[in-house]
C-alpha cells in the first residue's frame, strides 16, 4: 500500500494541493522493509536526495533511515501548495543523528524541487507520548517553497513529575504537567546537513566556540539486525573451559528459537546496551557473540565456526 501511495497514487487522487497537511507517517526502519519494497522505493529516496552516504557508510547508515523521512518529503511534494505548511509527528532522531539523517536535513525536494523551511520543532522525546512505545517523538512544522533559516525555534518538553502522562489528557492537562524550554537549533558545524545543536541562544554561542575535533572516533558498534541470535546470557562457567550460554529471544524484531549450548569463550564479549550506561559508569548486562573476523570485516567461514 505504501509503495503504491508514494509511487503512483498521489497525483490522480487529488485535483489540487492543500494549504495545510497534518499527519503521523509510518515509522519503519530501512532494515525492516521487505527487499522488494526497498527496490521499489529506492528511486524515490535517491530523487529526493535522502541517500547521502556511499559504500560501507551507506550499508550501515542506510539501515538507520526511517520511512517517515520519505513520507515527509513525498507528502510535502505532492500534497502542499506553494507556501503551504505541513505538520508531522516524526522521530526526533532525524534532527540529531549523523549519517542517516544528513539527506533529510537538506530540506530540499531533490535537486530540482522546492526548498522546505522548517518553521518549528517540538521535542517530546522525554514525554514518550505513545502508549507502549519508547520512540523519540517530535513534531515538525515546515513550509514549502522557502529555504530553512537558522536558528530554528525548538521547544523541548519535559515532565514536571515522574510517570507517563495519560494519552486521554487534554492539551491543557498535558501542558499543566509539563514545562517547555524554548531553545534554538543550529547545525553543529558549518555543513547545513550536520546534526543539530539545540540550546538556549547564549549557550549555543558559547558551545560553538568550543566545538572542535574529538580524540574519540564514534562507530556504529555491534549491529547484526538479528539480535536474538547474537545477544547472549551466560548460564554457567564449566571447569573444562566451556561456557553454557543461551540466546536472548526477547530482543530484536524477528522471532528465533531459544538455544542453550556449551561453547568456547573465544568469541564472547561483554556487551553494553543503552540502558547499561549511567553517569560516570557503564556495566554490561549481557554478552555478545562476535562471529566477525576483525581484520577482514566479514563473518568467519562456516567450517571454522563448526570446528
Amino acid at each position: 500500500i505504501w509503495a503504491r501511495l508514494l509511487k503512483n497514487s498521489f497525483a490522480p487522487v487529488l485535483q489540487e494541493a492543500f494549504d495545510l497537511v497534518a499527519g503521523n507517517p509510518p515509522w519503519v526502519n530501512w532494515e525492516s522493509l521487505a527487499k522488494d519494497w526497498r527496490e521499489l522505493s529506492k528511486d524515490l529516496w535517491v530523487n529526493y536526495g535522502l541517500f547521502s552516504l556511499r559504500g560501507h557508510e551507506a550499508r550501515l547508515g542506510g539501515g538507520k533511515k526511517d520511512l517517515a523521512m520519505l513520507f515527509t518529503y513525498a507528502c510535502a511534494d505532492y500534497y502542499l501548495k506553494p507556501k503551504g505548511r505541513l505538520g508531522f509527528v516524526i522521530t526526533q532522531t532525524l534532527f540529531k543523528t549523523k549519517g542517516a539523517g544528513d539527506g533529510f536535513r537538506r530540506f530540499h525536494l531533490g535537486e530540482e524541487g522546492n526548498p522546505l523551511r522548517v518553521m518549528h520543532v517540538d521535542d517530546m522525546a522525554e514525554l514518550q507520548p505513545f502508549e507502549g512505545a519508547t520512540n523519540q517523538t517530535a513534531i515538525l512544522i515546515l513550509q514549502k517553497g522557502e529555504a530553512t533559516r537558522y536558528p530554528v525555534p525548538y521547544t523541548l518538553w519535559r515532565k514536571k513529575v515522574s510517570g507517563r502522562i495519560p494519552i486521554e489528557s487534554s492539551l491543557q492537562e498535558a501542558t499543566d504537567q509539563t514545562r517547555r524550554s524554548h531553545f534554538q537549533a543550529v547545525p553543529v558545524d558549518n555543513k547545513p546537513t550536520s546534526p543539530w545543536l539545540t540550546a538556549r541562544p547564549r549557550a549555543i554561542h558559547a558551545l560553538q566556540k568550543i566545538i572542535g575535533l574529538s580524540d574519540y572516533r564514534a562507530a556504529i558498534g555491534a549491529c547484526t539486525w538479528m539480535n536474538a541470535v547474537y545477544w547472549i546470557q551466560i548460564l554457567e562457567r564449566r571447569s573444562d573451559n566451556l561456557i553454557v550460554i543461551e540466546n536472548l529471544t526477547d530482543v530484536g524484531k524477528l522471532s528465533v528459537p531459544k538455544v542453550r549450548a556449551a561453547i568456547e569463550p573465544d568469541l564472547l564479549y561483554p556487551f553494553v546496551r543503552g540502558k547499561d550506561i549511567g553517569r560516570w559508569k557503564a556495566r554490561a548486562s549481557t554478552y555478545f557473540l562476535m562471529t566477525q573476523n576483525p581484520n577482514e570485516r566479514i563473518g568467519w567461514a562456516e567450517n571454522e565456526m563448526k570446528a
